[in-house]
């Protein structure tokens, strides 16, 4: 029985006294990560807007990339729908009302029978009296609108909580 026993420990002393577990290991700090806080383009504007569509109050957001983006999203108590128009081409989902296209102005042009480009949407929202340029565009698009900007903001007013 001691024999067993003491075969058992002595294993268990090779074993356990063969794995060193006071290893001499450099500590090195970690590099500290570098925060990049992201910058959007100097030429960046937001609108919010409320509009009455065919007789359907909705709140809304347009964000402006001069020459290069218009954004666009409205609610009601949930998500109506969202654009987006670049200078070649245009994307709507709203599925509420059973929209969604992704195209170029050409193939917007073929759906609507209408023609409007990049240039004629930045103006109608960048132009200092854009409730009348939204509203004539949409209505040359078939959509009545009534549209009221409640606050605009360009990129110097925005504030991102992580800037210093």
């Amino acid at each position: 029985m001691k024999r067993p026993l003491l075969l058992l420990l002595s294993v268990l002393m090779v074993l356990l006294s063969g794995c060193r577990s006071h290893r001499n290991v450099p500590s090195v700090a970690p590099p500290e990560p570098e925060v990049v806080a992201p910058t959007a383009p100097r030429d960046y504007s937001v609108v919010n807007f409320t509009a009455s569509v065919e007789g359907v109050r909705v709140n809304g957001q347009l964000r402006i990339a001069k020459d290069s983006l218009v954004w666009a999203n409205a609610t009601k108590v949930v998500e109506l729908g969202r654009a987006m128009a670049s200078p070649d081409s245009v994307w709507v989902n709203a599925p509420v009302m059973g929209i969604s296209f992704a195209g170029t102005y050409a193939d917007l042009q073929r759906q609507t029978r209408q023609q409007v480009t990049f240039e004629e949407i930045q103006q109608a929202v960048e132009s200092d009296d854009a409730e009348t340029g939204v509203a004539a565009l949409a209505r040359r698009m078939g959509v009545k609108m009534q549209i009221k900007i409640t606050k605009r903001m360009r990129v110097d007013q925005l504030s991102f909580p992580f800037q210093k």
